[in-house]
C-alpha cells in the first residue's frame, strides 16, 4: 500500500528558506518613492524587517513539519531529552491548532477513522480548501478514503509550501500590489463615466472579479484596480474597520492600515519569550505575524472562518447601529426603521456601556488569536485549515522554540 507520507512527500518538499529579504522584487507594484497615493517610503525599514522575520517564522514552521513527520525519539539511542521535547513541542501544537494528531511510532498523521472504499471509487470532500483529488484517488485505489486528520496535514503542508514559496521567489504568477494606506482610491458613483472606458457609465461595466455588472453603488479606482462600494459607499479596507492589514478579496493587493504602525509591535524576539506568556499577549501581535496571516489569504482566497466558544456554539459580538448622526437608536424605535441594510434577523436589542438598551447588529466574530483557534480545531477539526491564523500561530510558535505553547502558555522543558 502507498503509505500517506510517500504521498506527502510527493505532493510536496519543503525545504530551508533563503535569507536574504525579497519584499522589493517580490511586491511588483510598491511605492518606495513617498508616502502620498499609498507609497511606503516611510515604513519600509519596518516593512523589510517584519518581512524578514516573518520569512524566518515560516523557515522555523517547515523545520517543525519536518521534524513532525519523523516517529518521536523514545530511549537515549534515538535522542537527548531535549530533542524529545521538540518532537513533543512541535506535535502537540500541530493537533492543538490544527486539529493534526501526529502518529509517536512512525511519525506524520494518525490514520484516524479509516473507512473502507471501493477500488476505482473517486470522492471529493464536500467543503475541503484545496482540490487534491490525486491524492485522495491514490489512497481510495488502495482501499480506504483518508481521514479528517490526514486531510488536514495535506492542506496544512501544502499551504505551507505556498508561504514558503513566497520567501524564495522574486515573482508571482499574478501582479503583486502592496499599499501603505488607503489615501489614494477615489470613489466614482454608479452614473460616472468609467475611469478606463469613459464611453460608459460605472454602473455598466463588468467587475472583473464577479464577472457581473454589479457597480450599482459605484467602485473605488486606483491605478488600473476597481474595487466595488458597498450600499453605504464603504471602500472596505482600512476605512471604517478595525483591521491592520488587508489582503483584498479577488485582487493580489496587500494594504497595511495606518493604525498598525501605532498598535503593532514590529517583532519580538525569540529570547523576549517568558514563561506563561500567551501567543495572545499583544506583545506577540507583531507585523511579521499578521503578514503571515495575510500571506494565507494571497495563497489560498480564503476567507476567515466564524469563531466558536469552548464548547463549540457561536460566538458573536455586536456593533451598535447609528444614525447619519453618529447617534445609537434606543431599542424603543421599531427594529424596521433602523438599518436599512442590515437584516432583519441580524437586529437585536443590546446594553451599551451605560446600561441603555439600544439597537445593535449582531456579527460572528472570525478566528483570530489562539483560544479561538483552538476552540475550533477542538470542536469543528476540518474548519481548522480554513483559518488563516492557524499557519500565522504555528509558524510564530515555532519561531519561539524554547517553549511549549500548546496549552495556550509558554512552557518551558522540565528535564
Amino acid at each position: 500500500m502507498l503509505s500517506f507520507r510517500l504521498l506527502i512527500g510527493l505532493a510536496v518538499c519543503l525545504s530551508t528558506i533563503r535569507a536574504e529579504s525579497n519584499f522589493e522584487k517580490f511586491w511588483a507594484n510598491l511605492d518606495t518613492t513617498g508616502d502620498d497615493l499609498c507609497g511606503c517610503k516611510s515604513h519600509m525599514n519596518d516593512l523589510k524587517e517584519g518581512w524578514t522575520i516573518a520569512g524566518k517564522m515560516v523557515a522555523a514552521a517547515v523545520k517543525g513539519l519536518n521534524a513532525a513527520k519523523e516517529k518521536r525519539p523514545t530511549h537515549k539511542r534515538q535522542g537527548s531529552k531535549l530533542e524529545r521535547f521538540e518532537w513533543d513541542r512541535q506535535a502537540k501544537f500541530l493537533f492543538t491548532t490544527a486539529a493534526i494528531a501526529i502518529d509517536v511510532a512512525s511519525g506524520g498523521p494518525v490514520p484516524l477513522a479509516e473507512q473502507p472504499a471501493r477500488r476505482g471509487e473517486h470522492i471529493v470532500q464536500p467543503g475541503e480548501l484545496i482540490p487534491w483529488n490525486v491524492l485522495t484517488t491514490r489512497l481510495i485505489l488502495n482501499g480506504r478514503v483518508p481521514s479528517i486528520n490526514e486531510r488536514n496535514m495535506y492542506n496544512f503542508e501544502l499551504i505551507l509550501a505556498r508561504l514558503q514559496h513566497i520567501f524564495q521567489t522574486d515573482t508571482y504568477h499574478k501582479p503583486t500590489t502592496f499599499h501603505c494606506g488607503d489615501s489614494c482610491w477615489k470613489r466614482y458613483g454608479p452614473d460616472d463615466a468609467d475611469v478606463i472606458d469613459p464611453t460608459k457609465k460605472v454602473k455598466d461595466v463588468l467587475n472583473p472579479v464577479t464577472n457581473k455588472l454589479d457597480f450599482d453603488h459605484g467602485y473605488y479606482y486606483f491605478n488600473g484596480i476597481r474595487i466595488r462600494a458597498s450600499e453605504l459607499g464603504e471602500l472596505g479596507l482600512c476605512r471604517g474597520t478595525s483591521s491592520h492589514m488587508i489582503k483584498t478579496a479577488g485582487y493580489e493587493l496587500l494594504t497595511v492600515c495606518d493604525r498598525a504602525w501605532k498598535e503593532l509591535k514590529v517583532k519580538t524576539l525569540p529570547e523576549e519569550a517568558r514563561e506563561g506568556d500567551s501567543l495572545d499577549d499583544r506583545k506577540y501581535f507583531t507585523l511579521a505575524r499578521v503578514l503571515i496571516h495575510e500571506l494565507v489569504h494571497l495563497v489560498t482566497d480564503m476567507i476567515d472562518p466564524p469563531a466558536c466558544q469552548s464548547d463549540g456554539q457561536p460566538l458573536f459580538h455586536y456593533n451598535p447601529i447609528r444614525d447619519g448622526a453618529g447617534n445609537t437608536i434606543p431599542a424603543t424605535v421599531p427594529s424596521t426603521t433602523v438599518g436599512s441594510w442590515i437584516p432583519e434577523n441580524e437586529k437585536v436589542k443590546w446594553r451599551d456601556a451605560s446600561g441603555v438598551e439600544v439597537w445593535a447588529q449582531r456579527v460572528e466574530t472570525i478566528t483570530y488569536g489562539m483560544e479561538l483557534v483552538a476552540n475550533l480545531a477542538k470542536n469543528h477539526p476540518i474548519l481548522s485549515v480554513w483559518a488563516p491564523d492557524t499557519w500565522a500561530l504555528y509558524c510564530e510558535a515555532m519561531y519561539y522554540s524554547n517553549w511549549d505553547w500548546s496549552s495556550g502558555k509558554a512552557v518551558r522543558p522540565k528535564f
